[in-house]
């Protein structure tokens, strides 16, 4: 029998001989696509509803420093009990990529207009911060359009304004506060 791939490439493991028994299931050898690969990358499946396939972004060879367009293809949809991530699956098509070698990216998520980071436990009840007014902390409404881990971006604060970060924060309400190692970001 003849077999072809159907794409161009390269035999890269031969598993058996012309003319030997072949039998059911059993491996004939590895075809390599050249120019065209598939990278499997772990998302945190907290941060999956902000890929997408079709998202463009560039995956960058560690020993290199080459970038290579790459594009999510598909996302998987068991997530592993380990790490508690999803496997997402990006195509890399550059003739210059060869299998086998290590890459790191970020695929961009999209972004927020008026918009600050911060620390997760600053948060209470998932829509509310602690403000500094006046030296005393208010309790605001805040937007959070991301809540991660360990930090979340929020949309409704105004200007300069300064913000309790202390996991402990939900009995602050009109207690008088002093600002103590502000954070420049």
């Amino acid at each position: 029998h003849l077999i072809t791939a159907p794409f161009n490439g390269s035999v890269t493991e031969a598993n058996i001989d012309e003319g030997e028994l072949v039998r059911v299931g059993q491996s004939l050898g590895e075809f390599l696509s050249t120019g065209r690969y598939e990278v499997a990358l772990g998302v945190s499946y907290e941060d999956l509803d902000y890929v997408q396939p079709g998202k463009d972004f560039e995956l960058e060879d560690v020993n290199t420093g080459h970038l290579y367009p790459a594009e999510v293809v598909r996302i998987n949809d068991k997530v592993d009990p380990e790490t508690q991530q999803v496997q997402v699956y990006a195509e890399i098509r550059d003739r210059r990529a060869r299998a086998g070698v290590f890459v790191r990216g970020k695929i961009p998520a999209g972004s927020f207009q008026n918009a600050i980071r911060i620390p997760s436990e600053a948060l209470v009840a998932e829509t509310k911060i602690f403000v500094v007014q006046d030296s005393t902390a208010r309790l605001v409404d805040v937007e959070t359009p991301y809540i991660g881990a360990e930090t979340a971006i929020i949309q409704g604060i105004e200007g300069q304004t300064e913000i309790v970060v202390d996991e402990h924060n939900e009995s602050l309400a009109g207690t008088k506060v002093t600002v103590v190692n502000p954070r420049e970001e």
